[in-house]
C-alpha cells in the first residue's frame, strides 16, 4: 500500500480469487443482412464502401482480368454492378454471382483470374472480401469467393447510420452497463470500435485483490 513501510520478514501472498480471461461474443442474429438492391454505401457492408480518396468526386474502379470496371458507392448496387457489367466480364471470361444465403460473391474465370491493379480507385474488392480470397482451380474454371459474409456489423461506422452500422436492430441512445460500471452511448457520435475501446478495465473489487499476511519473521 502506498505510504506504508512493510515489516521485514518472510511473507506468503494468498489470492482470494484468481483472475480469468473473459470473452463475450455477439449473437450472430445481431448482424444485419447485406442488401444487393441498395446503394453500396447503405447496403449493410461490414467494410465501409468508398469511391477513393475522401473529398474527391471521381468514381471508384476495380480491375478484373485486366478489364476496368467503374462504380459509384452512392448509386451503384451490387445487383446493378453485376448486371451492368455482365457482358464486359464475359468478354474477359468472367462470371460474377452473389449468394444471398451466404452473403458471398464468387468470380469464375475461364482463364487465370487476376484481381486488382495499382491504378484501382476505392475499395470494392475489400468490401466484397475478394482482396485476400484464394484463387482456386481444379480442372475447371478459376474461382475466387468472398472470404466471409460481406454484410454484418461495421465497427467503423457511426451507430445511427442508415443501415444501423450493420446491426439488425437500430441503436438508440442510452447507457451501457457491465457488472462494475455504466457508460453513456451516443449513436450519432459513437461507433462499435469506440464503444468497445472506451470500456477500460476498472480497479478490481477488494474481494478479488490479493491479501498479504506474514508467516515467519526473521530479524
Amino acid at each position: 500500500m502506498s505510504g506504508t513501510v512493510a515489516t521485514p520478514g518472510t511473507y506468503v501472498i494468498t489470492s482470494a480469487t484468481l483472475a480469468t480471461a473473459t470473452q463475450i461474443t455477439n449473437d450472430s442474429a445481431a448482424n444485419g443482412a447485406f442488401s444487393q438492391t441498395t446503394a453500396l454505401v447503405n447496403a449493410g457492408a461490414s467494410i465501409t464502401p468508398e469511391n477513393g480518396t475522401v473529398g474527391t468526386t471521381s468514381a471508384g474502379q476495380i480491375t478484373i482480368n485486366g478489364a476496368v470496371f467503374s462504380y459509384d458507392v452512392n448509386s451503384t448496387t451490387l445487383q446493378s454492378f453485376i448486371a451492368d457489367n455482365s457482358a464486359a466480364l464475359a468478354a474477359v471470361g468472367v462470371t460474377m454471382t452473389y449468394d444471398a444465403a451466404t452473403q458471398e460473391v464468387t468470380l469464375s474465370s475461364t482463364q487465370p483470374l487476376t484481381l486488382g491493379s495499382a491504378t484501382d480507385q476505392g475499395n470494392l474488392l475489400q468490401v466484397l472480401k475478394l482482396d485476400t480470397a484464394p484463387i482456386t482451380q481444379s480442372g475447371g474454371p478459376y474461382t475466387a469467393t468472398s472470404t466471409s459474409s460481406i454484410g454484418g456489423i461495421n465497427d467503423g461506422a457511426t451507430l445511427n447510420t442508415a443501415n444501423n452500422a450493420g446491426f439488425a436492430t437500430a441503436i438508440t441512445g442510452g447507457r451501457l452497463h457491465d457488472q462494475r460500471r455504466q457508460l453513456h452511448r451516443r449513436p450519432d457520435a459513437e461507433t462499435t470500435s469506440t464503444t468497445c475501446c472506451s470500456r477500460s478495465t476498472p480497479r478490481r473489487p477488494a474481494s478479488t485483490r490479493p491479501t498479504i499476511r506474514p508467516t515467519t519473521r526473521s530479524c
